[in-house]
């Protein structure tokens, strides 16, 4: 059941423009930073003490190149089939989590299987946990999330399946070819494991819109007594998801990886869009990210309470009938804090916001 809030206070955003966000970033891959593959991928972890590494080659005889665009942002390409990254990585646990790429498809493959963009998960053996970016056989084109939690596996129902629970989100955002795309996929973790409350948003292109929201995820990181750990980063690879299928590797061009144990709100995914967008040609429209655009994205800040799902609906007239409310596509789950969601003020918003609200 939705209730709806009466309609909130709408400000313009106040982010600080042209930062990275650094907060819960525990594996950051840059191609501006390392240009030389031949000895792997330098990754580091700003919110892991100490921690950082480089991920290997999984075939030192196939090397992704490191080159340069006209604008001055650098990738790195592959241009064959096992030309990928992977390796262990410091540990963290990652429970709800924001997974950031950019990344250029160039071609449809080299296997008729997938076109794998990236991976991490607590170990490369397939039996932990596991969440992969990649393209199915069905469109090489649309970016698929496929994530997996172990973490009650040993237990009967109602607490956990046996086999653990698995989501493949098939066709989240269609990616062409020959195009350059930040992709950020944010899940916020289910409460247990039999509650159906995870949220997944999908943004592109630095948009606070998502353009795709999966609500009703029964996935849960978080784990159980016997197993509180299986949720965690162990090990990372990027333009595939294993060494053992590394020839399924992304045909196409990788310039920066992110990981955060946490999920970033919409303006943080537009802050880190902005951050690099000046370095590669992105084509298309793209959201006004300038300060002096601010006021054309409408901040709505609201007290949560955890585990509440919030949805932002618009309407032309603030006392018009509930169903004539028309849902912006945007969710979050509350963390017990103060949360913001945002809309356009465009023609597509003509005029008032509300929030429903779904009982946990």
């Amino acid at each position: 059941m939705k209730i709806p809030i009466a309609c909130a206070a709408c400000l313009a955003a106040t982010v600080s423009w042209g930062q990275v966000i650094t907060n819960d970033l525990v594996l950051y891959l840059d191609a501006n930073v390392d240009t030389d593959g031949s000895d792997g991928w330098d990754f580091t972890q700003p919110a892991v003490p100490g921690g950082g590494g480089t991920l290997p080659l999984v075939n030192p005889a196939n090397v992704p190149t490191n080159q340069v665009e006209t604008e001055g942002g650098r990738y790195y390409r592959a241009t064959g089939d096992t030309q990928a990254f992977g390796g262990p990585v410091p540990t963290n646990a990652v429970y709800s989590f924001s997974y950031e790429i950019w990344l250029r498809v160039n071609g449809l493959g080299y296997v008729t299987q997938e076109n794998a963009i990236g991976a991490w998960r607590k170990s490369e053996d397939f039996i932990d946990n596991r969440t992969s970016i990649f393209m199915g056989a069905d469109d090489f084109r649309d970016i698929d999330l496929d994530t997996t939690s172990f973490s009650g596996w040993t237990h009967p129902e109602p607490i956990g399946p046996p086999s653990g629970t698995r989501w493949i989100f098939k066709d989240q955002a269609n990616l062409g070819l020959d195009k350059w795309h930040q992709v950020v996929f944010t899940y916020q973790d289910a409460t247990d494991f039999i509650s159906s409350n995870g949220v997944l948003n999908v943004y592109l292109n630095g948009d606070p819109t998502p353009v795709s929201v999966v609500t009703g995820v029964d996935l849960y990181n978080m784990g159980s007594a016997s197993a509180p750990d299986h949720a965690e980063l162990g090990y990372a690879s990027v333009f595939m998801i294993a060494a053992g299928e590394a020839n399924r590797n992304l045909e196409g061009d990788i310039a920066i990886v992110r990981l955060y144990r946490d999920v970033l709100t919409p303006a943080e995914v537009t802050q880190n869009f902005d951050a690099h967008k000046d370095l590669y040609p992105f084509a298309g429209p793209q959201v006004a990210l300038m300060p002096t655009n601010i006021p054309d994205l409408m901040e709505i800040q609201l007290e949560t309470v955890n585990g509440v799902v919030y949805e932002l609906e618009r309407s032309a007239d603030v006392a018009a009938p509930s169903n004539t409310w028309v849902s912006t596509d945007s969710f979050i789950r509350g963390d017990g804090a103060t949360m913001r969601m945002y809309d356009k003020t465009d023609a597509n918003n003509p005029g008032f916001n509300r929030i429903s609200v779904s009982a946990p």
